[in-house]
């Protein structure tokens, strides 16, 4: 039998990355603009109105990181060693610390002259 089904997709209108299952990875399917609506919100999706505009998180976090700056909180001291070419110092290391945005994932480097500035 065949049967004929039409269900909803959501992209970003931002990115236009089509919303997938973390599970799986296939393409999400919504039955209803109510279900994927609401989702979209529980999720942390900008849904404007009845869903005209919508916005991933990933789209949201660069947006509001644009507006209001990033939220980097704590360093990592970088694990280089001999093997890695910016390793001046083969026994303390280079001396470099790593950060993420907690809100958007953006990765930013500080040296040791930087820290002291």
């Amino acid at each position: 039998m065949l049967t004929i089904t039409t269900c909803l997709v959501v992209s970003c209108d931002t990115c236009c990355v089509v919303l997938t299952d973390p599970d799986s990875e296939g393409t999400l399917h919504f039955t209803d603009e109510a279900q994927a609506l609401a989702w979209l919100r529980a999720e942390g999706w900008h849904v404007i109105g009845d869903g005209r505009g919508l916005s991933c998180r990933d789209c949201v976090a660069r947006r509001e990181c644009s507006r209001s700056g990033h939220v980097f909180t704590t360093w990592f001291d970088c694990l280089c060693g001999p093997a890695r070419e910016h390793c001046a110092d083969p026994v303390n290391g280079c001396g470099r610390s790593y950060s993420w945005c907690e809100r958007c994932g953006k990765q930013t480097t500080r040296t040791p002259e930087q820290e002291v500035a």
